[in-house]
């Protein structure tokens, strides 16, 4: 549907998180491919990193700070170069008080739950396929602010170092 997209993922870590993981890729520990031990035993590396780390659940009640979801889109829009920064934030230590699970669950399963309550009431069509891109994004907005993830959208002005951002 967007023949002309350019579309990035990302996600920012601190400097300890990307340390580890280099040291465990430099170690050959993030492959997948078996490998034998010295007693000739068949293992894979990746799996013995996740049999000795700790189940992530266990993680959730100590967790603190804050997730920021969202998506940075640039296009044109009635023949104006705009920039908008849609997002939301969840505290982790909110979430788990709420749910029993870190910030990032809450983001990832919330937006499914709003999705699911539109197309039962009707306000998405569940008989004609599409990308969620391709709906209204209104309603979806208003849902997720009712269920407990506030979406906010900023705009900027696509000026270099300038970009005035406000809040839309």
């Amino acid at each position: 549907n967007y023949p002309q997209a350019d579309v990035r993922f990302w996600m920012g870590f601190g400097d300890h998180y990307i340390n580890v993981f280099t040291v465990l890729k430099n170690l050959g520990l993030l492959s997948e491919q078996p490998v034998k031990t010295a007693e000739g035993l068949e293992v894979v590396p990746l799996k013995v990193v996740k049999a000795v780390l700790p189940d992530p659940s266990s993680l959730a009640p100590d967790y603190t700070g804050k997730t920021c979801i969202g998506d940075l889109v640039k296009g044109t829009k009635d023949g104006k170069d705009v920039e908008y920064f849609v997002y939301n934030v969840a505290d982790h230590k909110e979430a788990y008080e709420e749910v029993g699970s870190q910030g990032i669950s809450y983001t990832a399963g919330v937006p499914p739950v709003a999705a699911a309550i539109l197309i039962a009431q009707g306000d998405w069509d569940a008989k004609t396929m599409k990308n969620v891109e391709e709906m209204d994004p209104k309603p979806f907005f208003t849902q997720l602010d009712r269920i407990g993830l506030p979406t906010r959208v900023m705009v900027g002005g696509l000026k270099g170092e300038d970009k005035a951002w406000t809040e839309v």
